[in-house]
């Protein structure tokens, strides 16, 4: 059984991003998530090439990558009221630190990029008189972004089994310095549990001689609103006894 955007082609409303929108010197993160008005956006990692012919290299030349910098392109129509399109258009005539914070990525198979950014571009709204006013944002990660993998549950077990009840199991994932992590029990496809601080749940009502279907997923937050989740555990099956 498949969840999530573990296999298949990418969709880009899958993609989450969160954006700080604390002031300079604020010492209170303020994440919300960049969506509103936006309709698409354009990763670009600028890279840097080297591409020097050697002599023994019959003519032809190799390229080596000697540097780059991560970025996003986000295209759409500006939308008042939403706290990052605000935010960001408060600073479009702001320069230095004023157009400095950071930003996670959350790609819909679990994996976060995160990192300290710059607001580098800030355009718009430009149309016609009866036409939405199209923007763009062009923030680039200052450095190298830190990659973060959130990965399933694993060794999922079923022990304890009764005609009316199991008791779940599974090992904690590894999580980042600062983060906290929950899980959700999933029961036949539907949530059972949620919120699960240890790495157990008891199973109850179920019926005997019945088999089941049981995974997991994981919940890292890493700040306030920014909140992860794995793509499901390996399901197990569990039949009840009579």
């Amino acid at each position: 059984m498949a969840y999530d955007q573990d296999a298949g082609l990418l969709v880009g409303s899958k993609y989450r991003f969160y954006l700080n929108l604390k002031r300079p010197g604020d010492p209170n993160d303020y994440y919300e998530r960049l969506a509103r008005g936006f309709s698409s956006f354009e990763p670009g990692d600028n890279p840097e090439v080297d591409q020097t012919a050697y002599l023994d290299g019959d003519g032809f030349s190799t390229s080596t990558v000697m540097g780059a910098q991560y970025t996003i392109t986000f295209s759409g129509h500006r939308y008042f009221g939403d706290p990052v399109q605000d935010w960001i258009f408060s600073r479009q005539i702001g320069i230095g630190r004023e157009r400095e914070t950071d930003l996670y990525i959350v790609e819909p198979n679990g994996t976060v990029i995160r990192g300290d950014v710059t607001l580098a571009g800030i355009t718009g709204g430009s149309g016609g008189a009866n036409e939405k006013r199209e923007i763009e944002v062009e923030i680039h990660f200052n450095g190298r972004p830190e990659v973060i993998h959130v990965e399933p549950p694993a060794n999922l077990t079923a022990s304890n089994i009764t005609a009316t009840g199991a008791d779940l199991s599974w090992d904690a994932i590894d999580v980042p310095d600062g983060t906290t992590v929950t899980y959700d029990v999933y029961q036949d496809g539907v949530k059972i549990g949620s919120d699960i601080s240890t790495t157990s749940y008891s199973v109850t009502d179920l019926e005997s001689n019945t088999e089941y279907h049981f995974d997991v997923v994981a919940k890292v937050e890493f700040a306030t609103n920014v909140v992860v989740e794995s793509i499901h555990s390996e399901p197990i099956a569990v039949t009840t006894i009579e």
